[in-house]
């Protein structure tokens, strides 16, 4: 059961961390008319997983981790010296009850569930990038440019078929190649591809740090105030939440409004 709760016109709304996420929200609720206050310990986009990704929009990577087969490939990692997979034995009684959860979501009605919602997630997905990045004046920094995944037997390429049948049921475009398209698209490769895959669904920025400080920008442009702090507590306050930034309770409705800059 999922519970929606409408947030009324002109709320308050608190955005702790300022990376791609953070700053994105922001940016668009503060377009829908919230006043919006972004926390950030550091400044936006200089530390986590926005500083150091690939840059890439990928609008058919639909499938979730734990999917039908994993807990078989993770025993099998496990087994291997020489495997990527490796969990302490001092660390076993700790991450087993989340081993356990991971397991049941990745077969049955949990898998489904959370295949038809990166669907949802996904569709269009590099459509509506570019569309925000536009409204945000910084549309140069987002290129469309399909993935090209490569099978090396006829088995590998038979054996994705299944996952480029979902994705095509969704809506996600591809287009199937054999070698010889291969080489005409990428002379440099090795002639050792029987198969290959283009993805449409895919884009890339020009830079991960670079596209988190212009959506920040444009963020301030329409309001958005930003506080670094460090984060340390959410509480209920009323019908609302509270929050202690550096040891300090602050609540949404009554947020300070700090305008320094990173």
């Amino acid at each position: 059961m999922v519970l929606h709760q409408s947030i009324a016109p002109g709320a308050a709304i608190a955005i702790i961390g300022a990376g791609i996420i953070g700053t994105s929200a922001a940016f668009v609720l503060a377009g829908r008319g919230y006043r919006v206050t972004l926390f950030d310990r550091d400044e936006p986009g200089r530390s986590g997983p926005s500083f150091g990704n690939a840059g890439h929009v990928v609008g058919s990577g639909i499938f979730p981790l734990a999917t039908p087969g994993i807990a078989v490939e993770g025993l099998k990692m496990l087994a291997d010296p020489n495997g990527p997979l490796k969990i302490p034995a001092s660390y076993l009684a700790t991450i087993a009850p989340w081993l356990w959860r991971f397991w049941r979501a990745s077969y049955g009605a949990a898998y489904d569930t959370a295949l038809e919602t990166l669907i949802a997630f996904n569709r269009d997905v590099v459509e509506e990038t570019e569309a925000m990045f536009a409204r945000a004046g910084i549309a140069p920094m987002l290129k469309r440019d399909p993935a090209l995944y490569l099978y090396e037997s006829e088995a590998s390429y038979g054996a994705s078929r299944q996952s480029w049948a979902v994705r095509d049921r969704a809506g996600l475009k591809s287009t199937h190649i054999d070698g010889t398209e291969i080489s005409r698209l990428e002379p440099n490769l090795a002639p050792i591809f029987a198969r290959g895959v283009i993805s449409h669904e895919w884009a890339i920025v020009t830079d991960p740090f670079a596209v988190v400080g212009g959506l920040f920008n444009a963020g301030r442009q329409r309001g958005v105030a930003y506080e670094r702090a460090t984060i340390t507590a959410l509480a209920p306050d009323g019908d609302g939440i509270s929050l202690t930034a550096d040891g300090a309770r602050q609540r949404p409705g009554r947020l300070r409004r700090v305008d320094r800059e990173p």
